[in-house]
């Protein structure tokens, strides 16, 4: 293991940390007005977010982008989106919102509330098939809103390791036939990390007050 993995950076100040969005695939212009420092729109031939395949959907992306930005991860404010500006699963307002959570500190989720789901992770083919095999914790339910889209400070992702991160990224690119549980393909893994990149942001298991009630 390189010696940056295993240690967790000083927090950055919020006021100095880079601002970037970024988004799964999609590159709409309202990405520019939101007040970063910086766009990354994933892509086989994007090296900021290098997905492996444009077929890859938001869990793989996202994967590709700590991957490819762990080192300067405890740098950045960061903005995870679909890229659409109307998706079906965002927040109304989204834009005030992310312009808003630059000055602020840790987890905001950018999805519907009404979208509420609970997962308990340890009993599904995610843990199995995810986790287990990059020695990453199982033993949580986690409540969280539909649609992979938060913004987080960039520090919180390195509680886990770039070596447990590249492993999990292979999983999810390479699994072509898994367990009925795990799902479909691409869209398997990207089910797991709507609920798996809450904790790896840093985030709360449960976002709401009723959330909390019902773990």
């Amino acid at each position: 293991m390189l010696l940056w993995e295993a240690a967790i950076a000083a927090p950055v100040p919020n006021e100095v940390l880079r601002k970037v969005i970024v988004s799964a695939g999609k590159n709409d212009t309202w990405l520019q007005s939101v007040g970063a420092d910086e766009v990354v729109v994933c892509h086989t031939q994007e090296k900021r977010c290098p997905k492996r395949s444009n077929k890859a959907m938001d869990g793989q992306a996202f994967l590709s982008f700590v991957t490819a930005n762990y080192e300067r991860m405890s740098q950045l404010r960061i903005a995870f989106v679909h890229g659409g500006q109307r998706e079906w699963h965002s927040a109304p307002g989204i834009e005030t919102t992310i312009r808003s959570g630059w000055g602020r500190e840790g987890f905001i989720h950018l999805g519907r509330p009404s979208n509420r789901r609970c997962m308990d992770i340890a009993t599904t083919g995610w843990c199995t098939n995810i986790l287990k095999p990059q020695n990453v914790s199982c033993a949580m339910h986690i409540c969280t809103y539909q649609g992979l889209e938060l913004m987080a400070d960039g520090v919180g992702f390195l509680t886990t390791t770039l070596r447990q991160y590249k492993g999990m990224e292979d999983t999810c690119n390479g699994l072509d036939h898994p367990p009925r549980e795990f799902g479909r393909g691409y869209r398997g893994c990207s089910f797991a990390m709507e609920y798996l990149w809450q904790s790896f942001a840093g985030g709360p298991v449960a976002l709401s007050e009723q959330h909390r009630q019902e773990l």
